[in-house]
């Protein structure tokens, strides 16, 4: 029997405040897809569909502030009192930044498997709701490595989400900024997901980087279990993909446990000390 972990599942709910809208990019006036609908003290959030639209029903806290980021876009900040009227929300699209690769093309170019795992898992990790990504961190043998394949292990069922790609911030250990500036977004059923990423050509700058997976809360990927709660139905809810994680024989260090962000947008670790994520990663070098 496989093991789930949930985090924090949220069952009662109270007099709520309904958010709407619909995500632009505010000079095309195009829709930005499964763009984070954060509210920052509540510390929920959810995903536009993918046609920029949201609904985020949620019992409000006075003085909250709603953010809304996309990969490529600068992330909008709002008080929840001064919300667009018209409903529409306009994200600036970051400039494009050519990127050179510096990559060995010598006949004797080398490449590694990072977090190379085997076998199978009876644990999975997803998200309720108050995460909205999950990060395992990976170390290149050399600096300068050109990202080539990830691998996830993932529960076989039909799941939309997308890879982020991380550096360490050399203070908290934690992911920093983003390596990639591309969406990279995978709709999968299949328990082994391999992701060629040569074509999003991401140098990974030091050693240390973080491979992370970001959740898209839309009924696409929403799972729900009964309950009964005193006499009363309730529901679990949760969210594909379900990310297998492997027991190690010995604890990891702090540094080498996994990181998890919520919707205040701070990364923390909360697993075991002797788990990690079963994702690796392949490096051109």
């Amino acid at each position: 029997m496989k093991i789930l972990l949930l985090l924090l599942l949220p069952i009662l709910s109270y007099s709520q405040t309904v958010y709407t809208g619909k995500v632009i990019n505010s000079i095309t006036k195009e829709v930005v897809p499964y763009a984070t609908i954060a509210l920052v003290k509540k510390n929920t959030g959810t995903n536009a569909n993918g046609e920029g639209r949201f609904n985020l029903a949620v019992e409000t806290i006075a003085g909250d502030t709603l953010v809304i980021s996309s990969i490529g876009y600068t992330t909008l900040k709002l008080p929840i009192g001064k919300l667009p009227a018209n409903g529409l929300y306009q994200l600036e699209a970051k400039p494009a930044t050519l990127k050179e690769v510096v990559v060995n093309n010598r006949r004797n170019s080398k490449s590694a498997i990072l977090n190379k795992f085997t076998g199978i898992s009876y644990y999975s990790y997803t998200t309720s709701g108050i995460t909205a990504q999950v990060a395992q961190r990976l170390q290149a043998p050399v600096e300068h490595s050109l990202l080539s394949e990830i691998h996830v292990y993932k529960a076989r069922d039909q799941s939309l989400f997308r890879i982020r790609i991380y550096g360490m911030d050399s203070l908290t250990m934690a992911p920093s900024i983003d390596l990639a500036d591309t969406i990279i977004e995978i709709n999968s059923r299949k328990e082994d997901a391999w992701i060629n990423v040569e074509q999003y050509r991401i140098i990974l700058p030091d050693k240390d980087f973080f491979v992370a997976i970001e959740w898209l809360k839309v009924p696409y990927n929403k799972r729900q279990k009964k309950l009964v709660i005193e006499g009363k139905d309730s529901y679990q809810t949760w969210y594909s993909p379900y990310i297998y994680f492997k027991k190690e024989i010995e604890p990891l260090a702090k540094e080498w446990q996994p990181w998890d962000l919520n919707y205040k947008g701070y990364w923390h670790q909360g697993f075991s000390t002797n788990r990690s994520l079963m994702i690796s990663a392949t490096v051109k070098y």
